[in-house]
């Protein structure tokens, strides 16, 4: 999957400075500061980029496209894989436009609101709330 995006980004005309970097987990603290990244990964990578203020997209069993706050709940519901969701790699010029329009807030928020251990308790009936996804 990483593979068929590096060549369709490279593919790509140079309009803008961004970069795309996929990245395991843990690796994105090392990004340095700027609004020109977008970080292409799948599950805990995209909650760490989110976590660090950074705009994502999802590539992992399938590429999902952009995790936005009107999509990051059907991207938690797959654990942030892109199963099912089989976003069109040729819409990727314009996935990256909208997740680069996020500012940093709205990443942090996005993972505080869908990523943490009480949401997830929640989800899985056992937390406070109690109701299970559904």
């Amino acid at each position: 999957m990483l593979r068929e995006m590096r060549a369709r980004l490279e593919s790509l005309p140079r309009i803008e400075a961004s970069f795309i970097e996929p990245m395991e987990c843990l690796s994105v603290s090392k990004l340095p500061e700027g609004n020109q990244w977008v970080c292409a990964s799948a599950g805990r990578g995209v909650l760490e980029a989110l976590s660090c203020g950074l705009p994502a997209l999802c590539a992992g069993y399938e590429y999902g496209g952009p995790v936005l706050p009107n999509n990051i709940r059907q991207h938690m519901e797959v654990n942030i894989t892109g199963y099912r969701m089989a976003a069109d790699l040729a819409g990727m010029p314009e996935d990256i436009e909208m997740a680069m329009s996020l500012d940093r807030k709205t990443c942090r928020l996005m993972t505080s609101e869908h990523g943490s251990v009480d949401t997830f308790l929640d989800r899985i009936g056992i937390g406070e709330k109690g109701h299970p996804i559904g």
